[in-house]
């Protein structure tokens, strides 16, 4: 986290270049699957902009941002409110013990190049399925394919911070259904790079927006 907080305006700066384009692959897959008053978490939120763009897609919902990291926290708020924008909040939490507020009341979970940081990658995942509506759908955008991160990975190790290791798509399929999830889909977005889809079973739970309460935060 101080790594982090340390390097939020560096950080923002070299990943933009890269994240974007990938973004922009993954809102073709995630667009259908969001009502326009929909609720998306986004977690490992950073300092905000693909929060931004998620915020766009549900002009009539919410999005709500969770980061461990204060300075992350900061930035975004800052860029966010520039924006315009006024669907969105952020909270400090870490992504394996989220608030109970979040249970149940989300229609995507979404989590882009930050599960390969997670310590508890099974009691995240566990995390996302708790706040999400019957049917809704964990969307995790990583590095995937081996040939790619093993050779990454060693590079990682010694520049990103607070990193772990990176999942295969066997893997993260085993993960999902572990948690509970019903089912997974890995969707190629970029060479070794995809977007995998958990969706969680369609039974229990609230269903109707309005009965949910507006999340605050930051």
């Amino acid at each position: 986290m101080a790594q982090f907080d340390r390097l939020a305006r560096l950080y923002d700066a070299v990943s933009w270049p890269l994240t974007a384009p990938l973004f922009a692959a993954v809102r073709g897959v995630i667009e259908p699957l969001l009502p326009l008053d929909g609720r998306v978490l986004d977690l490992a939120s950073g300092p905000g902009r693909e929060l931004r763009s998620l915020a766009r897609l549900v002009p009539r919902g919410q999005v709500v941002g969770v980061d461990l990291a204060p300075g992350m926290l900061a930035r975004a708020r800052r860029r966010l409110r520039r924006s315009g924008l006024d669907n969105w909040s952020l909270l400090q939490a870490d992504a394996a013990a989220l608030p109970d507020a979040l249970e149940a009341q989300f229609d995507l979970v979404h989590c882009s190049l930050a599960h390969h940081h997670f310590t508890r990658p099974e009691l995240v995942a566990t995390e996302a399925l708790r706040c999400l509506r019957p049917g809704g759908v964990y969307a995790i955008v990583d590095t995937v394919e081996p040939w790619l991160t093993r050779r990454l990975a060693p590079l990682s190790g010694r520049v990103d911070p607070g990193f772990q290791r990176f999942h295969s798509p066997a893997e993260f399929d085993a993960l999902l259904r572990g948690a509970g999830f019903a089912s997974v889909a890995v969707r190629p977005l970029a060479p070794g790079v995809a977007v995998v889809l958990g969706r969680a079973p369609a039974v229990g739970g609230p269903t109707v927006l309005q009965e949910s309460p507006v999340i605050t935060g930051l």
